[in-house]
């Protein structure tokens, strides 16, 4: 069950760009970045399948806070992504 309002069309697209930056990753990165990039995208997809496979989730307005879950999982996502950016990129001139 996936909504198609303007607010959860701005999430999936805010979900399109951050996963298209960590294909880009994936294809220019290391092994190592590789599989760190594998683990975070996972546990990003299982958080966000658990959140929208539950249909008693959407039931009785409970819809914004879904969206409200699903941005702080895409911001803990692209945070966590580039804070290990930058540590691996600090890790690498040291």
């Amino acid at each position: 069950m996936f909504p198609t309002d303007h607010e959860f069309i701005m999430v999936y697209a805010l979900y399109i760009l951050l996963f298209c930056y960590i294909s880009y990753r994936f294809v220019i990165g290391g092994r190592g970045e590789k599989v760190q990039l594998i683990c975070i995208v996972s546990i990003s997809l299982a958080l966000n399948i658990f959140l929208y496979i539950d249909p008693a989730n959407f039931q009785g307005g409970a819809s914004l806070v879904v969206l409200f879950y699903s941005l702080i999982i895409w911001a803990c996502t692209t945070l966590i992504i580039f804070v290990n950016r930058i540590f691996s990129s600090w890790k690498k001139k040291v």
